[in-house]
């Protein structure tokens, strides 16, 4: 979604969970899930040539808390502009990514379910 402002940059990003921002910075994360998803973020900050540092912000100091947890009041008030994550283009990525690891597959052979 912001890949276009951030191409070739060097990027702060904040994160409020301890567990989110060590596996960002080591590149791995505690469940198979979380190795997905960091395994295309670091995909993606290749493509984009980023120089990614990762800081902490404390919840009650992050702006964008309330929307993580649906409450988009103070962000509104601000005159922030609502966007749509595009989950049917970030789902199917990191899906494949199970699927490469093998980390995926169905109950009875039809149905999906993650291990």
């Amino acid at each position: 979604m912001w890949g276009a402002f951030f191409d070739k940059c060097q990027v702060v990003f904040y994160v409020d969970n301890d567990s989110a921002r060590a596996g960002l910075i080591k590149g791995a994360g505690a469940t198979r899930m979380a190795d997905a998803i960091i395994e295309c973020f670091c995909s993606r900050e290749s493509t984009l040539q980023l120089k990614a540092w990762f800081s902490r912000v404390a919840s009650h100091s992050n702006l964008s808390d309330g929307p993580s947890r649906f409450d988009f009041s103070l962000v509104e008030r601000l005159g922030c502009a609502i966007k749509n994550v595009p989950w049917q283009t970030i789902g199917p990525e990191v899906l494949s990514r199970l699927i490469e690891v093998g980390h995926w597959r169905g109950v009875d052979g039809s149905s999906p379910m993650l291990l």
